[in-house]
């Protein structure tokens, strides 16, 4: 296997993609590819020379950038979930805000309506939290979310003076910190059950 952990051994690595995918009858796009190094000094501009990594593809070089979208989750050259804590908070609102009718209509149960939350905002708001390494700043500012929609349902307002902790027992519903937790403890279930031959099993025994 070629060497990805130095710039020759990623070039050789994508020439030996493009080659292959020639001879499927497959071309590699150079200006579809992107290539980003993770790292603290990953997102300066001018790059750091240890940072430029200098792809080509059939000799095109490759743009270089400090961050993408794969799979639907935002990755960023520092390594860090801040942006992606800003993508997912961005997402929900406007899925909260997309079903104010809904929110607002008196002949909808209130249990009823936190299913509503949870199935159409809940997940869209954790999506891929399985893997997030979350700082209490972090978690703060996706509690704060939480507790905005929650009241909103409920109809709490600020000079009700109500505690997050009676809004969450109103709603019956758990702190999204909890609800993280969960998906995180499913999911290394999930993983822990894979052969050993499976790429997330071997990343999760993986030493360096």
């Amino acid at each position: 296997m070629d060497d990805i952990d130095t710039p020759e051994g990623l070039q050789e690595t994508t020439d030996n993609i493009a080659k292959h995918c020639g001879i499927g009858g497959l071309r590699v796009n150079s200006k579809k590819t992107e290539t980003m190094a993770v790292g603290k000094d990953s997102t300066q501009h001018p790059l750091p020379k240890d940072k430029s990594l200098n792809i080509t593809v059939d000799g095109h070089p490759v743009k270089q950038v400090t961050q993408f979208t794969y799979l639907g989750a935002t990755i960023t050259s520092d390594g860090k979930i801040d942006k992606e804590i800003s993508v997912r908070i961005g997402k929900a609102t406007g899925a909260f805000n997309q079903l104010n009718n809904v929110w607002k209509n008196q002949n909808i149960s209130i249990n009823n309506k936190i299913r509503i939350y949870v199935a159409a905002v809940i997940t869209i708001l954790t999506y891929g939290c399985e893997v997030w390494n979350t700082t209490q700043t972090q978690t703060r500012r996706l509690e704060t979310f939480h507790q905005y929609c929650l009241r909103r349902i409920l109809r709490v307002r600020w000079f009700h003076r109500k505690r997050n902790e009676e809004v969450l027992e109103r709603a019956s519903i758990s702190t999204l910190a909890d609800i993280v937790t969960t998906k995180r403890l499913r999911w290394f279930g999930h993983v822990s059950r894979m052969p050993e031959d499976r790429l997330p099993k071997y990343l999760l025994d993986w030493q360096p």
